[in-house]
C-alpha cells in the first residue's frame, strides 16, 4: 500500500515470484503494465497474506476496521516514514483473536515500526532464519494455536523457500570481486548468499598488493557453520591460494554431499597477479575439480588446466573437450583476453554450446568471472539446468559485456 517504495519494493518481490496486487488514491498505469493489479484497502487487506505499508510522514491509514479486514494468519511489513496505522488499534488485539496471539510479549522495536508477524515468536523467527526469504507467511496452525512463521514466500497459496548459495572465496577490499562480488550476484538473482572466506586481498581495479590466508581449520569451521544449519542449494569456488585450503574444502564438501558446486579456477587476476601458489595446482586438480559440476576457466587457465595453447575459436572447443574428459564435469570457456567478442563455450556430454557476448573495452575492470560464476551458481540453486543458468548468467550479468575474464 502506498507508491513511493514500489520500486524497490514491488519489483523485487514480483522478481521472487510473488503476485503483487496495491492500493494507492489511484491506479498506476506503469503498475498495471508491470502486472500488479490495483484493488480496494478493504479488498486488498482481506485477500492478501502478506502486506506492506509504503506511507509519506503523518498518513495513518490501517486503524480498527482496516485491521479486522486484514484478519488473523497475516504479516504486516511497515516501511512508511511514520508509523502509518493506529497503534492503539493494533494493541487492542484487533488485527487478530486473542488465542493466535503468542504469549511472549513482542519485542519493542517490533511495535509501531518495522514489521510485525502475528504470534510474536514468529518475529524473532524472521530474523533468526533470514533465508528464509526476508518475507513470513504467517500459517494458522489450527484453532487456538498461534500462526506460525514459515519463512516462505506465497505464491498461488503454496509455499517455497528461497534457494540458497554458498561462495568459498576470497576477500577484495575494493569490493569488485571475490566474496563482495559473489555475494552482491547472488542477491540480486535472487538467492541467499552465504560465504566462507579462504583468504583477505588488499586489491583494487588495477591490482592485488597483499594476500592473507585463512588457516585450514577456521576455514573449516566456516563451512561447518554454513553446512549444519542453512545448507546451499549450490555452492561457487573462488580464488584458494594454497593445497591445505583446497584439501579442507574438498573434505568438507565431501563430507556434507555438497551439490550443484562451480568452481571458478582462479589462477591469476585479470591485472595479471598470482592467485595460485605452485603445490596448490596438484591439489586443485586432483582434489576439487573432480567434484564440480561445470569448471569455468579463462583462456589462460583453460590453458594450464589442458596443457594446450589456445589462439582460436576452435582451440577453445579442443581445450574444453580435453578438460571434460579429464576431470569428469562440465567446462565453460570463457572468451575475452584476444580470442573473440567475449563468447563463451559451454561443453559438456561430448558436445558444446556456444553464448555470444560482446565485448567492452575497460582496463580498469575486474571480478567479471567471479560475477560470472556466482550467477551461474545461483540459477543452478533455483532448479535451472546447466545450459539455462549458463544462458539466464550471460544475459543477467554484468559480466556478460565484459571483456576479461577472472
Amino acid at each position: 500500500m502506498g507508491w513511493a517504495f514500489r520500486p524497490m519494493i514491488a519489483d523485487a518481490l514480483q522478481f521472487m515470484g510473488a503476485e503483487i496486487s496495491y492500493f494507492a488514491r489511484s491506479a498506476k498505469p506503469d503498475a498495471e503494465a508491470a502486472g500488479m493489479a490495483f484493488k480496494p484497502l478493504s479488498q486488498l487487506l482481506a485477500e492478501s497474506e502478506v502486506v506492506f505499508t509504503c506511507l509519506n510522514k503523518n498518513v495513518l491509514l490501517l486503524g480498527e476496521n482496516e485491521f479486522a479486514q486484514l484478519g488473523a494468519g497475516k504479516v504486516l511489513f511497515n516501511t512508511s516514514i511514520g508509523p502509518g496505522f493506529d497503534s492503539a488499534a493494533l494493541e487492542s488485539g484487533s488485527i487478530c483473536p486473542a488465542p493466535a496471539f503468542s504469549a511472549t510479549p513482542a519485542p519493542p522495536q517490533a511495535r509501531g515500526r518495522g514489521f510485525l508477524c502475528p504470534g510474536k515468536r514468529a518475529l524473532r523467527q524472521c530474523i533468526r532464519r533470514p533465508h528464509q526469504a526476508g518475507l513470513c507467511a504467517a500459517e494458522q496452525k489450527g484453532a487456538g494455536q498461534p500462526p506460525h512463521c514459515t519463512g516462505r514466500i506465497i505464491k498461488n497459496k503454496e509455499y517455497f523457500t528461497m534457494k540458497t548459495a554458498l561462495t568459498i572465496a576470497g576477500s577484495d577490499s575494493s569490493g569488485g570481486a571475490g566474496i563482495q562480488a559473489d555475494i552482491k550476484t547472488m542477491t540480486a538473482n535472487g538467492v541467499f548468499a552465504m560465504s566462507a572466506i579462504t583468504a583477505l586481498t588488499a586489491q583494487n581495479t588495477t591490482g592485488v598488493t597483499a594476500i592473507f590466508d585463512t588457516t585450514p581449520q577456521f576455514l573449516a569451521q566456516q563451512l561447518d557453520a554454513v553446512f549444519t544449519d542453512i545448507y546451499p542449494d549450490a555452492v561457487k569456488i573462488g580464488m584458494v591460494s594454497s593445497a591445505p585450503l583446497i584439501d579442507t574444502i574438498a573434505e568438507r564438501l565431501h563430507f556434507y554431499g555438497a551439490k550443484h558446486i562451480v568452481v571458478d579456477p582462479v589462477m591469476v587476476a585479470t591485472s595479471g597477479a598470482k592467485l595460485l601458489q605452485d603445490d596448490a595446482v596438484q591439489a586443485l586438480t586432483e582434489k576439487l575439480l573432480p567434484l564440480a559440476e561445470v569448471l569455468t576457466p579463462n583462456i589462460p587457465e583453460a590453458e594450464i588446466l589442458s596443457g594446450m595453447t589456445i589462439a582460436n575459436a576452435n582451440d577453445m572447443e579442443a581445450a574444453a573437450r580435453t578438460i571434460s574428459q579429464r576431470y569428469g564435469c562440465a567446462v565453460l570457456c570463457k572468451g575475452g583476453h584476444q580470442i573473440n567478442d567475449a563468447d563463451d563455450l559451454l561443453w559438456r556430454n561430448g558436445t558444446g554450446k556456444w553464448f555470444k557476448g560482446k565485448r567492452i573495452a575497460n582496463p580498469n575492470t575486474h571480478g567479471t568471472g567471479c560475477t560470472l560464476s556466482s550467477a551461474i551458481a545461483s540459477n543452478l540453486a533455483k532448479g535451472y539446468d546447466l545450459d539455462t543458468a549458463v544462458e539466464r548468467a550471460k544475459a543477467t550479468s554484468p559480466a556478460a559485456c565484459l571483456p576479461c575474464w577472472t
